[in-house]
């Protein structure tokens, strides 16, 4: 569940390059006897290279099976090439494989491969098993020792270990110039510097791979800028495919020079699109559909080795694990056997939990898959990036220091596992979150890290291969790379992608083969429609105007590849066909005014008649109107087109547009006068389509023709109700003038039917409802995607919504990784004026634990509803009940507020394991949405006044100052405000100024920022020295300051407190509290002066009846009382918890355990509650003792209230707990006074002293009634 980060900072470094020969007194490393670790030495050939004795095109014999002599070309499509193979390779026709007659035969991506490429894949299989290749990026150039005075290749590992890695990675951003050994700003040095970064290794025997972190080609961003959808952009047919291809370009005039001394190619492992199952780079899944990624992975091999004649690349797949040991997860994004060499996976553990079994377990399983996979199909499987964490080491502190050697036993243990060639960690850009490699004697005082002896001891496994065991790579084999079956594929429009054009290109691959013919057809019709090379003979294309009863839906494409042998090879592509106009029919009257049937006018006094007319030259409809006269409002010029039906789809069209040129003298007597168009849909005359449209005619552009001016008059009419569209007969459209003086021709032109499509306005709120996939599965797959761990599947549910057509089945499996989950991405929705989020779910009753996480201004937030029943239901978070999800420590303790839900981000939904629970289940999930309930609640955000609602109790109890109260609007010679002893409703002091009775007023006011969007009443306490006064307290309300008061004036005196109260319900913006008042105005005829005093500015919330505290989700605010230095604790209660081990109601339940013996102890919520409406309060209470524990005469129990500022103590009384189930504790409130200011509530335990061992308490369902 976490996102991946790493440093890509744009560093001009001139690396001086050379072979160090550094005798390092480190260490030596050793090999038991048995060992054989020479990879050029014969012997178990894994993957493609078993029982490929006599295969490929030598010597094969009948009709072109480029077998040969049975050997078994692992992957897909190796035999039945067309022509027969050929001693010496390169057979005819298509047989692309090349020679060494009886070598063995191996399936790369590029067949053409140099002979160092080939030898490098066989070198790679061959020492699988065998030992285990350490790989470093950036190795010669990153690094806390490495030294800008030293000469010759540096590497961190080196200078740890004594020896090189054996892999030796860069990135793309090197050839930006954006990471060394790149220069910043300078394309051709920064590829020159990388050239020789890798000739250099490549001298020593190093192994080279190149990753690719690409810029966001649409913003112009970096690669973790997930915005733009940039993949369908720079796929063929997108605006920014130059851009892209200028890219590879750069990429490819690296590879083509990168030569040794010898001048021969070096071979690299390229691994493009990592990580692509996670969310943080622009082509991963929650931007990228697994068809765009297929596409764009599949078109960066073909152009690099197609088009730009790269040959010394091999190819490799990495997605982010976890995968839950499941092929489908791994594969789901799988671009195809003819498209990788490598099959790879990226995963890190995780820094604060390092080396869990479950970890580790988790991995053997994926790397176990990964390596079948790679045995099945004869790929190469490696460990293609890994780390003690996302953010790497930490300087000091490290949870687990044996880390690397018990990551290196787990894999060692399996013996599927093991068989990968080499894992490869990420660079030592620094220190903080960027440290993967234990490093030596650092500068500064660091020395060595903690983890070096756990690296060392990794280093001195046998089984490790550091660069001193790398021999025989390029020694000259013999291999043969097989022939390439003939294949094909749909590169544009992909796969469940969305056709907006009215005319797209569609863009095919055919390799391998020369086609006698490539069509392509469309669902509904047998029609093949040919498609062409393009110029470059790179794609067969063919332009598609959808119809318009696909627009608003989705059309299935079929190509068919037509071979020589009259076979065929075809595919077929899901498109949603999302047009914003479709042309359907157009009226043009160029020839004739056919199909136009007048209806007539109205009023009947109105004359028209139609003729085919002339209009500066165009032929137009012409209508001849008579005695339009100004004082008509409805002037109706009625046209029906006739026999539509026998031409047009009346159900399909959404649109109507036509041009009418009407003289603009026909308004001159009205300054009103104006024109519209409607459109009827018979057999209903009533509902007029376009009754929006209406202009003044003095408003509309004006073209001169033959000496006339005209208003020219552009209608555009929508037909938006499809259920009468789809039982219309025929159209109508007329022309309705307004105050009109006329008799002439007005004149209509390009009449236009249209299928219009446009998307529904997107509801901020709303997460999903799942209607709007049109019943695709794999539509909502491409939304809603995997989120890591074990197998997920989401489909459309018609059985189990709560409206609509559908709603989304979760399929879940618990298995190797422990977890499993999906997401969706949100983009930035602004749901800071809401409070809650609210969804549909059909629990399954397996009592897992459901995780709801929102990503929330980038941090990620987790509540957690029960799975413990089977009913359907709301479910109703709070914003409140999130909080940060525990693995992210480094944002611990934030809570979500207005400010951050200005920019939420995604929604997941995970399934974690319970007591490491496996099973497969499925959820039911429909109508996510964020509402708002009316309760508020949610902070403002910010460190200052109003960031977060005012608890409940005395808001200003002016005890030690004024707390910034001043006097205003003083007309009655008030004085500055003061604290005094003379009078207090609570504590000790309260607030006070001297004033004139005789006077007309004066307001004590308070202005800061408060937020009461919780509170359920504000009040205050006002009385005077002597005399008497009208006093009411006022608070002042949103960006208006609105005005709102306690209601009628209360007269106050010096006979004693009055309370002055506002109640908050129906009042708006109670968030955002601008000022706190209190309006003093003296009796008439009042003399001489008063001191008013003004104490206990107190906030109350109430708490509806029937609330209870049920701990499914959290502990609710309580926790063991430890105060008094633990004098309310001497039954050492410890271990509060969320417990699924005992629950009266629902899943959980709130447990501690304790000593028995004659102590005890509280379980207590100590957060300000308004029980004022409660009667009673209950708790459910279930006392467990241990193994060896005797309860001995009986422990008894005490539900308790703590109320008022002086915490008076209430409680039940003692019970005795009774049986071994939960006993109901039950508290009559009727003699709790300030049952409005709780400040306390809790139950209380006493254990008797003939009681032995220890025991467990579970709390449940405290309720009020």
């Amino acid at each position: 569940m976490k996102k991946k980060q790493r440093l890509g900072i744009a560093l001009a470094i001139i690396l001086t390059l050379g072979v160090s020969l550094f005798s390092s007194a480190v260490m030596a490393k050793t090999e038991p006897a048995s060992s054989a670790k020479n990879a050029g030495q014969s012997g178990s050939r894994h993957g493609s290279i078993d029982g490929h004795g006599n295969g490929g095109g030598g010597n094969g014999g009948g009709g072109g099976n480029n077998n040969g002599n049975g050997g078994n070309n692992h992957g897909g499509g190796h035999g039945n090439g067309n022509g027969h193979g050929n001693g010496g390779g390169n057979g005819n026709g298509n047989g692309h494989g090349n020679g060494g007659g009886n070598a063995p035969v191996i399936n790369l991506v590029d067949p053409n491969a140099t002979d160092n490429t080939r030898s490098l894949f066989v070198y790679l299989n061959q020492t699988r098993g065998k030992q285990l290749l350490f790989g470093h990026q950036h190795a010669t150039d990153e690094g806390l020792t490495l030294s800008s005075t030293a000469t010759g290749l540096q590497s961190e590992v080196k200078n740890s270990v004594g020896d090189f890695p054996a892999v030796f990675g860069w990135d793309t951003l090197s050839l930006e110039g954006k990471e060394k050994p790149g220069v910043a700003g300078n394309l051709e040095q920064s590829r020159a510097n990388l050239i020789q970064s890798v000739k250099a290794v490549h001298k020593i025997g190093g192994i080279v791979t190149l990753s690719a972190h690409m810029p966001n080609f649409v913003t112009g961003g970096s690669f973790n800028d997930t915005a733009g959808s940039v993949v369908a952009h720079i796929l063929p047919g997108g605006d920014k495919n130059a851009a892209y291809n200028e890219f590879l370009d750069n990429i490819a005039l690296f590879a083509n020079n990168a030569k040794d001394d010898k001048g021969k190619l070096i071979p690299i492992l390229f691994r493009p699109f990592h990580e692509q199952n996670g969310g943080w780079f622009w082509w991963g899944a929650k931007t990228t559909t697994s068809s765009q990624y297929v596409e764009i992975f599949r078109y960066t091999v073909e152009y690099l080795r197609d088009k730009k004649g790269v040959h010394n690349f091999l190819y490799a797949f990495s997605p982010n694990g976890t995968f839950g040991g499941a092929e489908s997860s791994y594969l789901a994004t799988y671009p195809g056997d003819d498209y990788v060499d490598v099959l790879g996976m990226d995963q890190y553990d995780n820094q604060q939990t390092p080396g869990t079994p479950g970890f580790l377990n988790g991995l053997v399983a994926d790397l176990k898959m990964i390596s079948k996979l790679a045995d099945g199909k004869g790929k190469i499987a490696t460990f293609s990036e890994f780390g003690y964490s996302p953010a790497g080491m930490l300087t000091t502190g490290n949870a687990d220091l044996q880390w690397f050697t018990r990551l290196l036993q787990a894999i060692k243990s399996d013996p599927d596992a093991k068989r990968i060639a080499y894992m490869q960690t990420w660079a030592n850009f620094g220190l903080g979150n960027n440290l993967y490699v234990p490093y030596r004697n650092a500068p500064n005082g660091l020395g060595d890290h903690e983890l070096l002896p756990d690296f060392i001891a990794y280093y001195k496994d046998p089984y490790t291969a550091f660069l001193k065991e790398v021999k025989g790579v390029y020694d000259g084999k013999k291999v043969r790379t097989a022939a390439k079956n003939p294949l094909m594929h749909i590169v544009s429009p992909t796969d469940n992608g969305t056709v907006s054009e009215a005319t797209t290109t569609i863009r095919v691959r055919a390799l391998n083969v020369n086609p006698t013919k490539v069509v392509y057809s469309i669902q509904g019709s047998s029609e093949e429609i040919p498609m062409t090379l393009d110029a470059d003979r790179f794609f067969y294309t063919a332009n598609w105007s959808p119809a318009a009863s696909f627009n608003g839906k989705t059309a299935t494409l079929t190509v068919k590849v037509y071979k020589p042998n009259h076979t065929i090879l075809q595919q077929t592509v899901t498109v949603f066909v999302k047009v914003n106009e479709i042309l359907m029919k157009t009226f043009d009257f160029d020839t004739d005014i056919n199909g136009i049937q007048n209806n007539g006018t109205y009023p009947e006094t109105l004359g028209l008649t139609l003729s085919h007319g002339n209009l500066g030259g165009n032929h137009v409809l012409q209508l001849n109107v008579g005695n339009a006269i100004h004082t008509d409002t409805w002037q109706e010029l009625k046209l029906e087109l006739s026999n539509l039906a026998a031409s047009v789809t009346i159900a399909d069209v959404r649109r109507v547009k036509l041009n009418a040129w009407i003289p603009l003298s026909a308004g001159n007597m009205s300054a009103n006068a104006s024109v519209r168009a409607i459109v009827m849909l018979p057999g209903d005359w009533d509902t007029k389509y376009g009754m929006t449209t209406e202009m003044k005619l003095t408003d509309l552009p004006t073209e001169t023709i033959n000496g006339v001016v005209y208003a020219k008059y552009s209608p555009v009419i929508d037909l938006n109700d499809p259920a009468k569209s789809a039982t219309a007969t025929g159209m109508a459209i007329s022309l309705v003038g307004n105050s009109l003086e006329h008799n002439g021709p007005i004149y209509i032109d390009n009449i236009g039917l249209y299928s219009a499509y446009a998307e529904a306005p997107q509801d901020p709120a709303l997460v999903d409802d799942f209607e709007s996939y049109q019943g695709s599965d794999a539509a909502l797959a491409a939304k809603v995607i995997h989120a890591g761990g074990d197998a997920t599947t989401v489909t459309l549910d018609g059985a189990h919504k709560s409206g609509g057509n559908y709603a989304m089945k979760l399929d879940y499996t618990l298995a190797g990784s422990g977890y499993a989950g999906v997401t969706k991405s949100l983009g930035s929705v602004d749901w800071s004026t809401f409070n809650r989020l609210r969804f549909w779910l059909v629990p399954d009753g397996s009592n897992q634990k459901l995780v709801i996480q929102l990503k929330v201004d980038g941090v990620s937030f987790e509540a957690y509803p029960s799975l413990a029943a089977t009913t359907p239901g709301w479910v109703n978070l709070h914003f409140n009940e999130f909080a940060v999800a525990p693995w992210d420590t480094g944002n611990a303790g934030k809570k979500i507020n207005k400010v951050s839900l200005k920019k939420v981000q995604e929604m997941s939904i995970y399934v974690n394991a319970v007591d490491g629970a496996t099973l497969a289940s499925s959820l039911y999930f429909d109508d996510i949405k964020a509402i708002n309930d009316g309760t508020g609640g949610v902070p403002n955000g910010g460190d200052g006044p109003g960031g977060n609602p005012a608890p409940a109790g005395t808001l200003y109890g002016f005890e030690t100052d004024t707390a910034g109260w001043n006097i205003e609007v003083n007309e009655a010679s008030a004085t500055s405000p003061t604290i005094t002893t003379d009078a207090a409703s609570e504590g000790t002091h309260a607030m006070a100024s001297t004033f004139s009775l005789a006077g007309t007023g004066f307001e004590f006011t308070k202005v800061a920022a408060l937020d009461l969007s919780t509170a359920s009443a504000i009040s205050v306490q006002v009385k005077l020295s002597s005399g008497q006064a009208n006093a009411r307290l006022y608070i002042k309300v949103g960006s208006a300051w609105e005005w709102h008061d306690s209601g009628t004036p209360a007269l106050v005196d010096s006979s004693g407190f009055t309370t002055l109260t506002i109640p908050l319900s129906g009042i708006a913006n109670l968030d955002a509290i601008q000022s706190i008042g209190v309006k003093i105005e003296p009796a008439a005829g009042g003399t001489g002066t008063a001191v008013a005093y003004v104490d206990d500015v107190y906030i109350s919330i109430a708490q509806p009846t029937g609330i209870s505290f049920d701990f499914e989700t959290a502990a609710d605010n309580w926790a063991i009382n430890n105060d008094g230095d633990g004098a309310y604790n001497t039954a050492q209660a410890t271990g509060l918890e969320i417990s699924t081990a005992e629950a009266a109601k629902g899943a959980h339940s709130l447990k501690a355990d304790f000593n028995l013996g004659g102590g005890q102890f509280q379980l207590r919520h100590a957060n300000a509650l308004d029980l004022s409406a409660a009667a009673s309060v209950t708790a459910k209470v279930k006392i467990v003792p241990g193994a060896a524990g005797s309860l001995g005469s009986g422990v008894k129990l005490k539900l308790f209230l703590q109320s008022g500022d002086g915490w008076s103590w209430f409680d039940s009384g003692e019970i005795a707990y009774a049986g071994t189930g939960f006993n109901t504790v039950t508290f009559d409130l009727s003699s709790v006074t300030n049952k409005n200011q709780i400040k306390a509530l809790g139950i209380q335990v006493l254990t008797p002293a003939d009681s032995t061992g220890t025991a467990a308490v579970y709390l449940d369902d405290v309720t009020q009634q």
